[in-house]
């Protein structure tokens, strides 16, 4: 059986629906109890006591570089260095004064009379005017 075309035909839609809902409920219950035992027992301990003498020793001298820290049996050595600016004396060279000696020999001529002879002259700071020299020209 066939329906014709023009027929309509209804179908039901069923829509269901569930929710859940969670109940919280006591149904059983537990009790701890806690006891404690005390008793004393002896107990060995290895108790020791360490003192540290921090001792300072002055060496006040240049090092080229920084010393690594160092154990020298119980103790430890800690090397203080600071940089220190040193002003070094060094000589330097301004200028040099040179002085140079020129010696000539000049040519003397002697124009008019000269001392006669057998006078005897005194050489040194006596002028030449005194011994008898007059009209000398240096060439």
């Amino acid at each position: 059986m066939k329906a014709p075309i023009n027929e309509q035909h209804t179908l039901p839609v069923v829509e269901e629906q569930v929710t859940i809902r969670k109940r919280n409920r006591v149904t059983e219950t537990l009790q701890a109890h806690t006891v404690t035992h005390e008793h004393d027992q002896p107990v060995e301990a290895d108790l020791s006591v360490q003192t540290i003498r921090i001792e300072r020793v002055p060496c006040d001298r240049f090092v080229d570089h920084p010393i690594a820290d160092r154990q020298e049996g119980d103790t430890t050595i800690i090397s203080v260095v600071e940089e220190v600016a040193t002003v070094t004396l060094r000589l330097k060279l301004v200028e040099e004064v040179r002085i140079t000696r020129d010696t000539r020999h000049p040519q003397i001529r002697r124009h008019g009379q000269g001392s006669p002879p057998g006078h005897h002259h005194r050489t040194g700071s006596t002028p030449a005017r005194h011994r008898g020299l007059t009209g000398l020209a240096i060439i």
